[in-house]
């Protein structure tokens, strides 16, 4: 199985994702975690995508992942600048639904299976397309008045001015 279709294993279950999270989480196993429904971690949760130092591009499906569990600006400064991120970091994002003490952060996940256990299966795989439908990002809208000034632009090699609509 290779790395985009373990992206996609990951968002396309048809149960419930939830991420218990220990430690390093860099690269993909950010980006499996983001595809996660849920996220707990405890305070040695430290996360990266550090793709851009080693010269390699993240897989561009796994992107709108990030951005949808950090949000857009987050996610923006991860993968531009490689930096890290604690825990705390991480639960202020969003990112982590809740951050436990490392001896609590089995019972934590596992309670929230069971309650998770405890919804109507239909009820439970409806909330969880809607939400991953809401959270995708919509593709962007270009016009051609833009494209002919980028290419313009890059023709001319000067820099597009801000244009606001």
């Amino acid at each position: 199985m290779c790395v985009r279709d373990r992206f996609r294993a990951v968002r396309e279950a048809p149960v419930p994702m939830v991420a218990l999270i220990r430690g390093i989480c860099f690269g993909g196993g950010f980006g499996l975690a983001a595809g996660c429904d849920l996220r707990l971690g405890d305070s040695s949760a430290r996360f990266a995508v550090p793709a851009a130092k080693l010269g390699l591009a993240y897989p561009v499906d796994a992107v709108p992942d990030l951005v949808a569990s950090l949000g857009s600006q987050r996610a923006r400064h991860m993968l531009l600048t490689a930096q890290e991120i604690n825990a705390e970091t991480a639960l202020a994002a969003g990112f982590l639904l809740e951050l436990h003490a490392p001896e609590a952060l089995d019972q934590a996940v596992a309670d929230l299976a069971g309650h998770i256990a405890l919804v109507a299966p239909r009820s439970g795989r409806a909330a969880r397309t809607a939400a991953m439908r809401s959270a995708s990002p919509s593709p962007p809208s270009f016009s051609l008045s833009s494209f002919r000034l980028g290419t313009a632009a890059a023709s001319a090699a000067i820099s597009p001015s801000l244009i606001t609509i």
